[in-house]
C-alpha cells in the first residue's frame, strides 16, 4: 500500500498504479475484517463456554456489523442460534425454579403446621408418608428436576394436611 501511495502521489495520472492502491486498499481492509471478526468469534466462543449467553450475543452483535466475509458470517449466525436457545433454556429453567420454590415454601408451611402434632402418637404412618413424599421432593429439587419436585411439593402438603386432620380427629376421639 506504501509503495502504491508513494507512486499515486508522484504521478497521480498512472493508472495501473492507482488500480493497485486501491486493490491493495481493500485486500488490506479484508484482512483486518477478517482478524477482527475471528477475534470477535473467538470471544463470543470464549463467552459461551463460560455459559455468559448475554455476553457472547453482544459480541456476535458487534462481529455481524464489521461486516465479517461469509464463512465467519455463518460461524456467527450458528454461535449465536445456539447462545439464543441457550439462554432461552436457562430463562426458563430459572422460571422453573421460580415457581417451585414457591411450592417448596408453601410445603414447609405446611410441614411446619403439621410437625406440632408430630410428636403425638396419633397417625404416625400419615407423617411417616408426608415426610417420604417430602423427601423425593426435595431430592429432586436438588437435582434441578422441577417437573417432578413441584407436584412432589404439592402432594407433600396434601399429605401434611391429611396427617394434620387425622392426628386432630384421632385426638379428639381419644378425649371422647
Amino acid at each position: 500500500v506504501e509503495e502504491f501511495e508513494a507512486i499515486v502521489r508522484e504521478m497521480p495520472e498512472h493508472a495501473l498504479a492507482v488500480e493497485g492502491l486501491s486493490r491493495a486498499r481493500a485486500h488490506l481492509e479484508a484482512t483486518r475484517r477478517q482478524q477482527l471478526a475471528d477475534r470477535l468469534l473467538q470471544e463470543a466462543q470464549t463467552a459461551f463456554t463460560a455459559d455468559d449467553y448475554t455476553l457472547c450475543l453482544e459480541i456476535l452483535k458487534q462481529a455481524a456489523e464489521i461486516p465479517p466475509p461469509p464463512e465467519v458470517t455463518r460461524e456467527i449466525g450458528s454461535l449465536r442460534d445456539t447462545a439464543e436457545a441457550a439462554q432461552t433454556a436457562r430463562e426458563a429453567a430459572q422460571r422453573a425454579r421460580q415457581q417451585v420454590e414457591g411450592a417448596r415454601a408453601e410445603m414447609m408451611e405446611a410441614r411446619g403446621v403439621a410437625q406440632a402434632q408430630a410428636d403425638r402418637p396419633y397417625a404416625v404412618v400419615l407423617w411417616d408418608e408426608a415426610e417420604a413424599t417430602r423427601a423425593r421432593a426435595e431430592a429432586a429439587f436438588a437435582r434441578d428436576a422441577y417437573t417432578e419436585a413441584g407436584p412432589g411439593f404439592a402432594a407433600a402438603v396434601a399429605a401434611y394436611r391429611r396427617f394434620e386432620e387425622a392426628a386432630r380427629e384421632a385426638e379428639r376421639r381419644a378425649r371422647e
